[in-house]
């Protein structure tokens, strides 16, 4: 996790990493065996518990209730509540993309990039960056549009960039959740073709955030924020734009076991998501250390 806090303390990486281990454990556990939707709602149940203050049930909740409390202690509740929303959220998403299994359902790339920006957790990783910080954002600037649209389009295109890297890790359990293998199927073309819709929408959607950043600094002024509290919140604002740059870190990472690439390595394809060359191009790796340089 320090990829996407690299100025975070041990002591706030560490209930954040356990969060996301739990989330990975669940994941996998519907990648492995997809049960039924009511099979699916009872094992979440008691996730969601935890959530509401009920006393774990099971496992998964065991080790929830174990990492909710410190994630909690000591922040806002303004900041709280976005967080439970968040984590409610993405707790979800595995109801969601089983129920869409049961009932044959290949969603459409529209509907697939709205459940994705739960699916990965982006947005309670992006919450956590007011930890990091030490600014948290009261509701009346959570709310302005360009945080918004900020947090869309990077939870977009971490999103993205997941599907390209985990395709052939989700290919065996059919790929209903997952662009590439989506847009194979609803375009009828090639695996490659694919990777290159994915490209260019990783790039578009690096291009909206950088341009949601511009457009909050206008609208912190137009809500008369106190000067240093803009400020404060702008770096909130750069740490999103720079957990980009720590996704792709993080799924080029050869010690990273959780994308280890298919037999024969990784499709020119995937790896020219994010390609190591002098191009600055803004889905381009060169283009996202740039715009880290600048939003950290």
């Amino acid at each position: 996790m320090s990829l996407f806090y690299p100025r975070a303390t041990a002591a706030d990486l560490l209930p954040i990493s356990q969060l996301v281990s739990l989330a990975f454990v669940i994941d996998d556990a519907f990648d492995d065996i997809i049960p039924s939707p009511a099979q699916c709602h009872d094992r979440l149940r008691s996730l969601h518990g935890v959530l509401a203050g009920q006393a774990p049930a099971d496992r998964w909740s065991r080790a929830l209730h174990d990492v909710w409390g410190r994630l909690l202690e000591g922040r806002p509740s303004c900041w709280q509540r976005a967080f439970h929303r968040d984590v409610s959220d993405h707790l979800w998403s595995p109801y969601r993309e089983v129920v869409d299994r049961s009932s044959g359902n290949w969603p459409a790339l529209w509907s697939h990039h709205e459940n994705r920006r739960y699916s990965f957790g982006t947005y309670f990783l992006l919450d956590y960056h007011e930890v990091v910080t030490g600014t948290f954002l009261p509701e009346d600037i959570r709310r302005l549009p360009g945080f918004s649209s900020l947090r869309t389009a990077v939870a977009d295109q971490i999103a993205i960039v997941n599907d390209v890297f985990s395709c052939h890790k989700e290919e065996p359990t059919g790929g209903h959740h997952n662009f590439v293998l989506l847009a194979e199927r609803h375009h009828s073309c090639s695996r490659s073709t694919a990777i290159g819709r994915a490209q260019a929408l990783a790039d578009t959607y690096l291009t909206h955030a950088i341009t949601a950043r511009t457009e909050l600094e206008d609208q912190l002024a137009a809500v008369s924020a106190p000067h240093e509290e803009q400020h404060a919140y702008l770096r909130v604002a750069d740490a999103h734009i720079a957990t980009i740059r720590g996704n792709y870190d993080y799924h080029l990472d050869p010690a990273v076991r959780r994308y280890t690439l298919p037999p024969g390595g990784m499709p020119q394809q995937e790896t020219a998501v994010c390609p190591v060359s002098a191009q600055r191009g803004p889905g381009t790796l060169a283009g996202t250390r740039a715009a880290r340089s600048r939003f950290s």
